[in-house]
């Protein structure tokens, strides 16, 4: 299958590529082709890139007010317009994340006679932008505001204590049971499943403020995805919330019980070549139910 992979915010193409490479070398050689692009818009480097990969780095938003996603939208639209052929799948990390989910749910609204120019999704610790989402007509609580406010807050103190540590200025505490820097504490919010494979329970009218329990269709991802987040993650909430929005027929969700990171130990990046299997078995399913109509 052919991939198109968006990076991180302050990020780029080819650290996406250097992050995702311990999953992706454990897939057939050649059977995939990944296309790894960087953002429209330089930027600083995003929370801990910068100890780990030079830049320059990029960004696909400048803000995430409609004007700012309106023009991401219309960039991802003129880069699709110039390929040969549709792309199987999209990858997205983070922020990549966050513009694929909105601008799939604007195609729906906006293109609804022109295919989606993509046939499914991987996303990993990433959320639907809830800017986006009210532009759309979608009501997003103050409850989930907060806890969208709250969690970039943690994870950017992370990324802060992270750097300290780095520096040599503090020690790591020794003894600690989570050790990530990434570990989610504000507010006792912890999120684990009870297997890595699937969800935790999770009330639909209430999913961290946001009530998925009667979502208008319009606002539903029908295409397959995978879902990647880490029960240490302070992002892991909007990950759960974007994951709730999409078919659940065509659903895979995999906790890799990290932080805010893609993981790169051997038995996760199994997990994670297992899940682009998955996902090239549901793209080729719907071909055939397509060509038997």
């Amino acid at each position: 299958m052919r991939f198109l992979c968006l990076h991180g915010s302050g990020a780029s193409g080819a650290i996406f590529a250097a992050q995702t490479a311990s999953f992706r070398v454990q897939l057939q050689p050649g059977r995939h082709q990944f296309d790894f692009i960087n953002g429209p818009y330089t930027s600083k480097a995003g929370p801990g890139i910068q100890h780990f990969f030079e830049g320059p780095y990029h960004t696909f938003l400048t803000s995430y007010d409609q004007s700012a996603l309106e023009n991401t939208y219309k960039w991802l639209e003129a880069l699709f317009e110039r390929q040969d052929k549709p792309y199987d799948a999209v990858i997205g990390f983070s922020q990549g994340v966050a513009v694929l989910a909105a601008y799939t749910i604007w195609h729906q609204m906006h293109r609804p006679e022109k295919p989606l120019p993509y046939k499914a999704a991987m996303l990993i610790c990433g959320g639907m932008p809830f800017a986006a989402l009210e532009a759309m007509g979608y009501p997003v609580s103050e409850k989930a505001w907060a806890l969208n406010e709250k969690s970039n807050e943690q994870l950017y103190a992370a990324a802060r204590n992270f750097d300290t540590i780095l520096a040599g200025q503090q020690a790591p505490s020794s003894g600690s049971a989570n050790p990530s820097p990434w570990f989610t504490s504000a507010d006792g919010l912890q999120i684990k499943s009870e297997d890595k494979w699937t969800l935790p329970p999770l009330d639909l009218s209430d999913v961290f403020g946001l009530n998925l329990a009667n979502l208008p269709d319009r606002f539903k991802i029908k295409i397959p995805t995978v879902h990647v987040y880490g029960a240490q993650d302070p992002r892991t909430p909007h990950a759960l919330q974007l994951a709730l929005m999409c078919d659940p027929d065509k659903r895979m969700t995999y906790d890799h019980q990290g932080g805010h990171e893609i993981p790169r130990s051997n038995e996760k990046s199994l997990d994670l070549a297992a899940t682009v299997d998955w996902l090239e078995k549901q793209v080729h399913a719907a071909q055939e139910r397509t060509s038997q109509r």
